[in-house]
């Protein structure tokens, strides 16, 4: 399985041990290509590691870097695999509105804001709605 030899690399790459669990996470990014919340990690794992491991491990790899939240409309929280060769900055999202797909669109910097008088930003968040590419070939057909 190469997603799993790619996992130990973005593993090592971190310097972070490798775990069953934290290879199973990754291998559950490499595979879908989009960000997922805790709930679809947990459907891509063979092993079955419990919400409470998924959900420390997904801290663990948020603090380091490997991973990023991503704003969404729904109450879910959702991840994102950052690669370890891209600049980590604020980026934008796009949402898909038929299979409801969360895409990272890493090369769309989050533009800067003006923030009134008084009030302190804690972070910048951008998604765009509409049908990704997969979704449009299947109306086209």
């Amino acid at each position: 399985m190469t997603s799993f030899r790619e996992s130990r690399k973005i593993l090592s790459f971190y310097k972070l041990p490798v775990t069953q669990s934290r290879l199973e996470i990754l291998h559950a990014f490499l595979c879908a290509s989009a960000a997922l919340d805790q709930g679809a990690i947990a459907r891509y794992c063979t092993y079955k590691p419990d919400r409470a491991t998924i959900y420390r491990n997904l801290q663990v790899l948020v603090a380091r870097g490997v991973l990023h939240t991503v704003p969404s409309a729904d109450t879910n929280v959702y991840y994102a695999l950052h690669p370890p060769d891209v600049h980590q900055q604020a980026h934008q999202h796009f949402l898909c509105v038929q299979c409801k797909e969360l895409t990272c669109i890493p090369e769309a910097p989050v533009p800067e804001t003006c923030v009134p008088e008084g009030f302190e930003a804690s972070g910048r968040d951008m998604i765009l709605k509409g049908v990704c590419r997969k979704c449009r070939a299947a109306i086209a057909r």
